[in-house]
């Protein structure tokens, strides 16, 4: 069973140049959830080579 959470950024209200806003990628049995997506999540996706197409639901 695959379980896995990559954290995209952690800013909060506040992102700096080195911390996004708040997103978080859940992998549960190769089905990708994004939770909490902020401002920019897209962007760290890409960074995280986690594909856009593969999120199952927001």
């Amino acid at each position: 069973m695959t379980f896995e959470v990559s954290i995209l950024g952690t800013g909060s209200a506040i992102p700096t140049k080195d911390r996004f806003l708040s997103g978080q990628v859940l992998n549960f049995e190769e089905h990708l959830f994004l939770i909490d997506c902020g401002e920019g999540t897209q962007m760290q996706l890409r960074r995280y080579k986690k594909s856009i197409n593969r999120i199952s639901a927001i």
